[in-house]
């Protein structure tokens, strides 16, 4: 079982699905079973993760929060990031592998796209960026 190891973000794992059980919490499910998801949240979350579920199956082009995964150790498999959703700490299996740099950027781009963050974080550089150029002209009235 996972909860034997440390559950670190962009690591990919069996998230087990059990039709006679129901969701634990705020989690919510797919009806076709047991499926890998990679873990989007914060390192080591003894009470469960985030997880993009993934699946083999093609949506096409027109889901564009997809994301390609070749670490699954599946030919073709794609990160569902339209149903991001919780998983119980029981609910984590099998490890199966770990995203690579290029995956895990490409996810965090889709993730910030698809939760609308990207406006969030613009504010965030554009004040971040403000309060270092008042920073710069203070500095410069208090050194003159």
């Amino acid at each position: 079982m996972a909860e034997e190891r440390d559950i670190k973000r962009g690591e990919i794992y069996y998230i087990h699905q059990n039709p006679n059980v129901a969701p634990v919490g705020t989690e919510l499910w797919w009806k076709d079973g047991d499926r890998p998801g990679i873990i989007v949240s914060a390192d080591s979350n003894t009470e469960g993760a985030i997880i993009v579920p993934l699946t083999s199956k093609d949506r096409g082009e027109r889901y564009i929060p997809d994301v390609r995964i070749n670490s699954s150790g599946r030919k073709d498999a794609t990160a569902l990031v339209d149903q991001i959703c919780r998983a119980d700490a029981k609910r984590i299996g099998s490890y199966i592998g770990t995203l690579t740099e290029e995956e895990q950027a490409a996810l965090d781009k889709a993730l910030i796209t698809y939760l609308g963050l990207s406006e969030a974080m613009g504010k965030q550089s554009s004040v971040a960026a403000e309060l270092e150029v008042a920073k710069k002209v203070i500095e410069r009235l208090v050194n003159s």
